[in-house]
């Protein structure tokens, strides 16, 4: 199992044959895919640096590093895309759920907590991983259609 996304295949080609083997993802597996769990887990860590910093230096590094990994989230997709995959729905889709994980998970502590902006919420921050869940993966593209394999 692959780290990216996959194009849907067309009903015609859902059964294995012995030159071409199908990858059929799960709901779950795509939900999963499009969590940028490297990235994100690297903004936490780099957060939790941060956070000793002086009051008048931390909003600074915190955008910083924000706009670093969000910004990185579809680079690092795209240098890791393989033919076949939905790279463009990947990328995109990756770099919402960046946004939405960074929200939910540095919380208070990171930029969009009393340290930066002050709009931090955990209902709203789970109302967004609920609906990101649900929705995600109702974007895969079909084979004939918008690209997704370059």
């Amino acid at each position: 199992m692959g780290r990216l996304v996959r194009v849907k295949q067309p009903a015609n080609q859902l059964f294995k044959t012995a030159d071409q083997p199908r990858e059929q993802q799960t709901y779950l597996e795509q939900v999963i895919k499009y969590i940028p769990t490297e990235i994100v887990g690297g903004y936490v860590a780099v957060n939790s640096l941060l956070a000793s910093l002086p009051a008048d230096m931390l909003n600074n590094w915190l955008w910083g590093t924000f706009i670093l990994f969000a910004l990185g989230t579809p680079v690092y997709f795209w240098l890791m895309k393989k033919p076949g995959d939905a790279i463009w729905q990947q990328m995109i889709l990756s770099f919402i759920s960046f946004i939405i994980w960074a929200y939910s998970i540095t919380g208070a502590s990171g930029i969009f907590g009393t340290a930066g902006i002050d709009i931090y919420y955990s209902q709203i921050a789970s109302a967004l991983l609920i609906i990101f869940s649900i929705a995600a993966p109702l974007f895969t593209p079909n084979s004939q259609g918008s690209g997704g394999s370059n």
